[in-house]
């Protein structure tokens, strides 16, 4: 599905019809000028303003720019300060297989080797949240969509990876694993103590992990996708 939102031309727009475009209220003469110049100004627009309307002398042209106006006029999210971490969620959401099913943590670690930036776990949870929220990402949780992780220590090194579902080896560990953890629990112990115990037993921990994918049929879904990716090619800072 395309972009909702209606880019402005670059012609004369009348006092009314800026307002109803920017959803600002024409009754308010003292902060009218005000509000409409803030707008345009997030927006990315050039402008000439005057009582009688504006004249759009400039629109946002780069793809960072059409992106930032998407975000702003149909999300709603004020994202110019950090959008880097939401270009980085998006494209590897679209051409990297592998990173719509992995922990946020392994995401994290993706992110930055393919675009040498860290990016905190909280702001990486803020936007996939913004995304669930608009429908842009899906989460999915039947066992036919997800997947089993494994996490370890290596000589003090915290070591991640998938279960290899076709070894009947790992397969039986991850059984005897899960058998333990629901014994320990029916046993009385809170969750917190039983996962302690289970730990010093087996050093490592198993758990399931949801597939999230880019839905087509989110808020303008595609034509960020579409933004996203170019933006990447031609490079965050030119974009």
């Amino acid at each position: 599905m395309g972009v909702f939102i209606k880019q402005l031309e670059k012609r004369f727009y009348s006092r009314s019809e800026i307002a109803e475009i920017t959803n600002t209220n024409i009754s308010d003469n003292k902060h009218f000028k005000r509000n409409i110049e803030n707008t345009l100004n997030n927006w990315g627009y050039q402008y000439k303003y005057s009582k009688a309307g504006v004249v759009i002398a400039g629109i946002p042209e780069t793809p960072k720019e059409k992106l930032n106006e998407i975000l702003l006029r149909e999300l709603k999210i004020n994202s110019q300060k950090w959008i880097d971490p939401f270009i980085y969620l998006i494209y590897l959401f679209a051409v990297y297989d592998d990173f719509r099913c992995m922990p946020w943590p392994q995401r994290q670690i993706e992110i930055e080797d393919f675009f040498n930036d860290k990016v905190s776990l909280s702001t990486l949870k803020s936007w996939f949240k913004l995304l669930e929220e608009n429908n842009i990402i899906t989460s999915f949780g039947n066992n036919k969509d997800c997947e089993y992780w494994i996490t370890y220590y290596v000589d003090g090194k915290k070591c991640r990876e998938r279960v290899n579902t076709y070894d009947k080896l790992e397969l039986k560990a991850m059984k005897m694993y899960f058998d333990r953890k629901k014994e320990l629990l029916n046993s009385g112990l809170s969750y917190g103590n039983a996962m302690k115990k289970l730990w010093s037993e087996e050093k490592c921990y198993y758990y399931k992990v949801n597939t999230l994918l880019l839905n087509a049929c989110g808020n303008c879904a595609t034509e960020i996708v579409k933004l996203v990716i170019e933006i990447v090619e031609r490079g965050l800072d030119d974009g």
